[in-house]
């Protein structure tokens, strides 16, 4: 985020990679904003605050972290099970 105090202008620069689901949310977010928002709010929907789209960004960026923590909890287990397998085989034609 850069601020120009002369100019009073706030400009946020976003870096992602392609088809990030956080920021295609994002703009999702600010389309629904537009366009539900009367004319005279629709400059500032999301610029009340200059951290509105920080912690907008922060938010959905946790819970889309929280998503892929998940799923590789699953891989892992997945992994374990798959891994105990052949170890429970071998045990059970020793004894």
């Amino acid at each position: 985020m850069r601020y120009d105090a002369v100019q009073d202008l706030t400009t946020y620069v976003i870096s992602h990679k392609q088809n990030d689901t956080s920021i295609r949310a994002l703009r999702n977010m600010i389309d629904i904003a537009i366009r539900t928002a009367s004319g005279s709010a629709k400059a500032s929907a999301f610029l009340d605050d200059p951290f509105d789209f920080h912690v907008l960004l922060s938010t959905l960026s946790f819970e889309a972290s929280k998503y892929h923590v998940k799923r590789f909890q699953r891989f892992m287990w997945t992994q374990v099970s798959l891994s105990r397998e052949p170890i429970v085989k071998s045990i059970s034609r020793i004894s």
